[in-house]
């Protein structure tokens, strides 16, 4: 974009590299929209889509989506943002090396513990690409920002954005010193923060937890009283009245991608989806808060929008922008939910729109048929494992059998499930794992992990702020911080993510552990082939069904079920006593066993039977010729 054409504005929040570039910021579309309600002027800066544009679209994706652990993508821009070279420069090479060789290690446990990753590969010239694009990206970065005349530049740093935002910060300060450089997003929470701006030297400012309303009253005060806080750091409270935010302003995400269509030239149309948030906090984490989760810092308390403003962001995204894929960023789905907002966006029916959200894996076939109704085909339900034992060592709140459920449910209605597996816990014990390792290749025709590895301790989480209740020492930053920051950092401040030193049996590559990695690669081999396995069950007529089995292990490709057997294996779809069945349909349910139709697994019977009849059901259904847009209910 040139800088002609960019129109002053007294604030400028930036959103650097290494931000995914499929979707505009909602911390910084959130903010110029409550600075602009304040009457200030506010523009987002989207300097990650201008570094994509520079490198190429997948060289930029690969680093962007490099894991957050390894720090790989902050090593592109380290150089920049402390230039006295006081790093560990070869363990910056060695973790940008580690990245291009796909060794992205976690360590943990008694040993270092390599991990699958979501990770795409990093050829050697994305990362000489990058690196070559560093003094070009900034110098432009800096000339776009001065050409809006700011007085107040805030910076976003949320997972690998931080040596951009110090670097960028850098120049600015060393070309206007005036302007005031404010650092926000998670990355900025105390402590983390505080270090952040200790070490760079280049903020004013750092806001710690949630800015929404304490950024414009610091900005206002700043430009129209002409007076300062004293104190560095700003606390902000948790908003309470999530009604009172103001809707997020896209429009800078979306003149910058049409600006740089030319050059950016990404693999699809971006955006992917568009962010939208209905609720903060965790209701589950505020009764059981997961021993892992290191999320909402300083605001557990859930609050969650009224139904009437949820479905109005909504129907002004679709208005705007024309896009209708809407991912939430709440960390998860507000209970009252199903009775309120996903009914009414159903009412538009299954095609209206795509929806994502992160939920509680205990649901019922109920809300997910509703969730089909309601466009909702994306979830990531938190499932972890599907042992019991581990889950409970999680403080998850469910088992493994109704994991297993959800994933077939899900299966039977075309929803995706985003998921992991986290192995390693304190407390767990290799025996923990033998049930879930032998049920695993008969899960084969289920949407397997994305990715899968040890327990790491999050800054936040149970783990870190309480380790010695869970048996864990010797906590430490994860080795990576020491190649990205200065000698004499605080690392320990700094860092998000730690290891430490506990009893972890399945801490060998060459036992348990092994095994288990190798069933969920073979799980995910067989979802990449062509034709992915199947069990499926398949109405002949209104009291007979086929059961179609394409599994690798299926010893019955074919096989023929009545009414009885119809039945049955839809009742165990539940999970089931199997004290709690009568004597021919338990010993119908054997047979099942047998076949791997269904589970004996930690006691219950449980159905792994696909039924996409279920789904098709769904999708056929079509809004009433009455139903009321969703326009109208965004306009009254």
């Amino acid at each position: 974009m040139p800088d002609a054409h960019l129109a002053p504005a007294e604030i400028v929040i930036v959103v650097p590299p290494f931000a995914n570039v499929e979707w505009p910021s909602l911390g910084a579309s959130a903010l110029v929209a409550e600075c602009a309600r304040a009457g200030l002027t506010a523009h987002a800066h989207y300097e990650n889509l201008h570094f994509a544009a520079l490198v190429g679209s997948a060289a930029y994706a690969a680093l962007s989506l490099s894991p957050s652990t390894s720090l790989v993508a902050e090593g592109i821009l380290a150089a920049q943002a402390f230039p006295r070279g006081e790093a560990d420069e070869a363990g910056r090479g060695r973790l940008i090396m580690d990245g291009l060789i796909g060794g992205f290690v976690i360590p943990g446990g008694d040993g270092v513990l390599a991990s699958e990753s979501l990770a795409l590969p990093i050829a050697p010239a994305h990362v000489e690409g990058a690196l070559a694009a560093a003094e070009a990206f900034l110098e432009g970065a800096l000339s776009r920002i001065l050409a809006r005349a700011p007085r107040i530049v805030g910076f976003s740093s949320v997972f690998q954005q931080t040596t951009a935002a110090i670097a960028i910060a850098r120049r600015l300060k060393a070309a206007r010193p005036e302007i005031v450089t404010v650092l926000g997003g998670a990355n900025a929470t105390s402590p983390m923060g505080d270090e952040i701006a200790s070490v760079s030297g280049v903020f004013d400012h750092v806001f710690s937890g949630e800015a929404d309303e304490a950024f414009p009253a610091f900005a206002r005060r700043i430009l129209r009283e002409g007076r300062r806080p004293a104190e560095r750091v700003v606390a902000c409270a948790p908003i309470a009245d999530m009604d009172a935010l103001a809707i997020p302003d896209y429009d800078d995400y979306f003149a910058t991608v049409e600006s740089l269509a030319p050059v950016l030239r990404p693999q699809e149309p971006l955006p992917h989806w568009v962010h939208f948030e209905s609720s903060r906090g965790c209701w589950w984490g505020q009764k059981s808060h997961c021993t892992f989760c290191g999320l909402n810092a300083t605001g557990m308390t859930h609050r969650a929008k009224s139904p009437e403003r949820v479905l109005e962001e909504i129907a002004r995204i679709e208005a705007r922008h024309g896009v209708r894929r809407h991912h939430a960023t709440d960390n998860i789905l507000p209970l009252s939910y199903t009775r309120t907002v996903l009914p009414r966006l159903a009412e538009d029916g299954p095609q209206a729109r795509k929806l994502f959200y992160e939920v509680k894996s205990n649901l019922r076939e109920s809300e997910l048929d509703l969730f089909v109704r309601a466009g909702l085909t994306m979830i990531q339900p938190g499932i972890e494992s599907l042992s019991t034992r581990v889950l409970k060592l999680m403080r998850k709140g469910v088992s493994g059998p109704q994991n297993i459920a959800l994933l077939r449910d899900c299966a039977s209605r075309g929803i995706y499930v985003s998921w992991n597996v986290i192995l390693g816990f304190p407390g767990e014990t290799a025996e923990d794992y033998a049930e879930m390792l032998a049920a695993l290749p008969a899960l084969e025709h289920l949407q397997p992990p994305e990715g899968w590895g040890f327990v790491r301790f999050d800054r936040f989480s149970p783990y870190h702020m309480d380790a010695e209740a869970f048996g864990i020492d010797a906590l430490a930053p994860f080795p990576s911080y020491a190649a990205i920051f200065p000698k004499g950092t605080d690392l320990a401040a700094v860092a998000y993510y730690f290891s430490g030193r506990y009893a972890a049996p399945l801490a060998r590559a060459d036992g348990v552990r092994g095994e288990i990695e190798g069933a969920l690669s073979a799980w995910k081999t067989a979802h990449r082939a062509t034709e992915a396995p199947r069990l499926d069950l398949v109405s002949i007529g209104p009291e007979a069904a086929l059961v179609l089995d394409t599994r690798r292990h299926s010893r019955l490709p074919f096989a023929a079920l009545d009414a009885a057997d119809v039945a049955l294996v839809r009742r165990l779809r539940r999970p089931t006593n199997p004290d709690s069945l009568s004597l021919d349909d338990r010993t119908r349910a054997l047979a099942f066993v047998a076949r791997s139709w269904v589970l004996q697994f930690e006691g219950l019977l449980v159905s792994i039977v696909r039924e996409p009849e279920i789904g098709a059901a769904l999708r056929r259904w079509a809004p009433a010729p009455d139903a009321v847009p969703m326009e109208a209910v965004a306009e009254g």
